[in-house]
This record gives C-alpha cells, sequence and structure tokens, in this order.
C-alpha cells in the first residue's frame, strides 16, 4: 500500500529514530523534534536582537513625534492620548523584556 505524499519536502527524507511504546503498537516519534524546543525572535541574542531594540526605539520615538503632531496641528487630544498610550506601552515592553532575559 502506497504511502500518502506529504507537502513538506523534507518530510519523506527524515526517519523516525526511536519508537514510543505508549503511542501505540507501531507508532513512531522523531525524538529530536519531541524534544527541541523553537526559538522564538525575541529569544535570540545577538544582531537580531540589536534589530529588534533598534526597531522599538524606532516606534517610540515616531509614536511620540506622532502624538505631538496630532496635538499640535489637529488639537485632537485624544488621539495624542492614543499615541502617548503606544509609546508608555512600548517602554513599559521594553522594561519588562530587559527585566526578565
Amino acid at each position: 500500500m502506497a504511502q500518502p505524499h506529504s507537502l513538506h519536502p523534507l518530510a519523506d527524507q527524515q526517519k523516525p529514530s526511536r519508537q514510543f511504546k505508549f503511542l501505540g503498537r507501531g507508532a513512531t516519534v522523531d525524538a529530536s523534534s519531541a524534544i527541541r524546543r523553537e526559538q522564538h525572535r525575541g529569544d535570540i541574542s545577538g544582531p537580531t536582537n540589536y534589530g529588534n531594540t533598534l526597531l522599538r526605539i524606532a516606534v517610540i520615538i515616531l509614536s511620540g513625534i506622532n502624538a505631538v503632531m496630532w496635538e499640535v496641528y489637529t488639537e485632537s487630544t485624544f488621539m495624542s492620548i492614543v499615541w502617548i498610550a503606544i509609546v508608555v506601552g512600548f517602554i513599559g515592553w521594553m522594561i519588562y523584556d530587559k527585566a526578565h532575559r
């Protein structure tokens, strides 16, 4: 009986490296993929981390400018407060992220 073709090109090349009896009769799992944890972009250190920090700083600066522009040119205090809230949120996120690394 033919095996159904996988859409992932490497899936056909991978062989299960270990059998787990608790999964049932003949069930196999690739042990490395069962144990491996995918890293989130925020968990990576190095140039990517510096890029994330610079991006957050850029958002803070541009949102602050946007808040001032809304207040000065349109006199919309509500929209200015929305942009200030975004700035405060990003600053809080950066402080939280720095404390939990």
